[in-house]
């Protein structure tokens, strides 16, 4: 039979290929809810044209030139081919997911280097684990120094396939003096998607270095080919089960002088925080964060560390550097069992906010924005009584009270952003997106004018949600009898503007409502609990108090101080410098920074080599609206100095001494989701 002859067959099987293309496309999007989103429209989009192009060239061909009708087709599948990485399935759905990043998982001498270089994030059902991509019928055989109680500690990723027969997992060590010893064999389905976690005690064979073989096989001897996901296995000493667990809440957008426990009149925004706090808190009145939106300030609370060091400061490079140390990093070395649950877009592991987390639970959601606080709730409860190992750190980053925010419905359209947008536009604030610096035509309103407005009321509505949650918390903590022996930290990243000073949102200014965050500690070590304690701190204290409460060294650099001495004593340094920052260079060519020390604070506007500073004494004026640099021009040119100062001794500039990370377009995305990128 002739080429000729077989060139219809080619074509039928190949346009095949394309339509079948766009029919498992629309099967995918449909399993994950995934349509209407522009990622699936142009990917469906391009499946079709290549389908029809395919179709109707070799038609054409066949018609008016038959002699090319042959060697034309083959031009356009060859084409075809070519464009077929722009039409590629996305690796971000709601089921499967591959997180890209520069990042190798930390030094660990109880990781084999190959395993740990070899390893990448990936996300199933939400979870992020740093995995290894195993072929289905093998085996991974490496030599693991054991230590004494020690425990080998894996989870197996598998995909939902229904119908398929279940996966045999097997983890099997070497022993010379013994052969071959069977530690673990288990069935495990895959009618959904999930991990599979597993333990295995090696405590008999504690000091000793030997070869584990870990094995995955299919059950059906028809299966010949496929692959699981194998988070890197390791094996810890565990710590006794009576030592503290650690749990850190931090409240995206919440500023203290909305809650009701520091004194807010208009409406009870916190009642179980207020409880908790009067039963087994201490309360810090005056807690400023390092900066005014959520990469640098929650880089700080993880490390320690001011974002002129850490680097992760501006538009630019909003990822945490791979020699930076994080608190979840020394708790796991420690053996903590560490997890993190987050629904803020930039807090997540692309931007390597994983770092030290055994599981990155990453609950953002750009299609449907965030889910809400006490749905994430939900799932940390699930943990906690079904999964949780003692002694664990818990990180979990609140969302609610940040715009857009939600409204029962009947008291408004039910749509989050469509809300907000109509109050802005009654309010005659220029939209231009939706969430960044709106000014107003006419000055800044009165603090009774604000209190009035409907956006007002929605954000301390959001705010009683995320109490809500933080109290379902700690009656988790309490049923699992786990309460009396886990220190809680709860605070925000940054505070928000309603027009104080002609703007909303936050990332604009330095003023006290985008940086005066709350801050509570709670434990049963604490005496006389429901106090308050009004000197300064700052949100870098927050690794060294928990650190101290563990009675583990602080690792060298940081800058933050313990505030167990505080919480004893009830006082500290009513002196305290604290600062905060904004580095805008890369968008508005602006870095703002501000120095306060006793009441007085000083906030200073660097732009293309001009500076303005404007001095405010926060006890005669809390909303900062008399500037006094003109009135003691001395005062302000101390307080500038020493500024300058503090800034320019800041020790270990990791910002200098590393290269940055680029932002990457995902993570642009992420940044425009929030309103910091245009």
């Amino acid at each position: 039979m002739s080429l000729r002859r077989l060139w219809p067959w080619i074509f039928f099987f190949t346009t095949r290929l394309w339509f079948g293309f766009c029919y498992d496309l629309v099967l995918l999007a449909y399993s994950v809810r995934w349509f209407w989103t522009f990622e699936y429209l142009r990917l469906l989009a391009a499946g079709i044209t290549a389908s029809a192009l395919n179709a109707v060239v070799s038609l054409i061909l066949r018609r008016f030139r038959p002699r090319w009708a042959w060697p034309g087709h083959l031009l356009v599948l060859a084409i075809l081919l070519l464009l077929l990485p722009v039409f590629r399935l996305p690796t971000n759905y709601d089921g499967l997911q591959f997180v890209h990043t520069t990042e190798m998982p930390p030094e660990d001498q109880r990781v084999a280097e190959d395993l740990r270089l070899s390893a990448r994030k990936v996300k199933l059902n939400y979870e992020v684990r740093r995995s290894l991509l195993l072929p289905l019928n093998n085996s991974l055989r490496r030599d693991f120094f054991i230590p004494q109680q020690g425990v080998l500690r894996l989870a197996l990723g598998l995909e939902a396939k229904p119908g398929a027969k279940p996966v045999q997992l097997g983890v099997f060590l070497v022993d010379p003096s013994s052969g071959t010893v069977s530690l673990l064999v288990k069935y495990l389905p895959r009618d959904h998607t999930a991990w599979y976690p597993q333990s295995v005690d090696l405590s008999k064979w504690g000091g000793r270095s030997l070869p584990l073989v870990i094995q995955v096989n299919s059950t059906d001897p028809r299966e010949k080919i496929g692959y699981v996901y194998l988070s890197v296995p390791e094996i810890q000493s565990p710590l006794v089960s009576n030592h503290p667990n650690v749990v850190v809440v931090v409240v995206d957008s919440l500023r203290a002088d909305h809650l009701s426990s520091f004194g807010y009149p208009v409406r009870e925004t916190d009642p179980h925080l207020t409880e908790w706090w009067r039963r087994m808190g201490v309360r810090f009145e005056r807690t400023t964060s390092p900066a005014n939106w959520t990469t640098p300030s929650v880089a700080s609370i993880l490390t320690s560390l001011y974002p002129v060091q850490h680097g992760a400061n501006n538009d630019l490079h909003i990822s945490l550097h791979p020699g930076l140390r994080s608190l979840a990093e020394i708790l796991h070395d420690q053996g903590f069992e560490t997890r993190a649950y987050s629904l803020n877009p930039l807090v997540v592991p692309e931007c390597n906010f994983d770092k030290g987390f055994d599981v990155f639970v990453d609950l953002h959601n750009f299609l449907f924005y965030w889910q809400g606080d006490l749905d994430a709730m939900a799932r940390v409860t699930r943990w906690l009584n079904e999964e949780a190992r003692r002694p664990f750190f818990l990180y979990l980053h609140l969302m609610d009270p940040h715009m857009p925010y939600t409204r029962p419905v009947g008291v408004h359209s039910p749509g989050r952003l469509r809300d907000t947008l109509n109050e802005l536009r009654t309010l005659q604030v220029g939209t231009e997106f939706p969430f960044k610096a709106w000014l107003f035509p006419d000055p800044p309103w009165s603090l009774e004018q604000l209190r009035g407005l409907t956006l007002l009321q929605d954000y301390d509505r959001e705010i009683r949600n995320s109490d809500l949650a933080i109290h379902s918390l700690f009656l988790t903590l309490k049923s699992r009898g786990w309460l009396e022996n886990t220190l809680v930290i709860v605070t925000a990243d940054h505070g928000e503007e309603f027009n104080e000073h002609g703007g909303f949102y936050h990332k604009t200014q330095l003023y006290e409502e985008q940086v005066h965050v709350p801050l509570f500690v709670f434990s049963s070590r604490i005496s006389g609990p429901g106090r308050s304690i009004p000197d300064p701190v700052e949100s870098v204290d927050l690794m060294p108090t928990v650190l101290d409460f563990l009675r583990l060294a602080p690792p060298d650099g940081i800058e933050g101080q313990s505030l167990w001495p505080m919480i004893l004593s009830g006082r500290g340094d009513p002196n305290r410098p604290v600062t905060s920052e904004l580095d805008d260079r890369a968008a508005k060519k602006t870095l703002i920074r501000s120095l306060a020390v006793g009441s007085e604070k000083l906030i200073c506007w660097e732009k293309e080599g001009e500076e303005i500073c404007r001095l405010f004494d926060l006890k005669q004026d809390p909303m900062e609206q008399k500037d006094l640099a003109g009135v003691d021009s001395a005062r302000a040119l101390e307080l500038k100095k020493m500024l300058h100062q503090f800034y320019q001794n800041l020790p270990g500039k990791y910002a200098d001494t590393f290269a940055r990370q680029p932002v990457t377009k995902e993570q642009k995305k992420m940044l425009r989701s929030l309103g910091y990128l245009h």
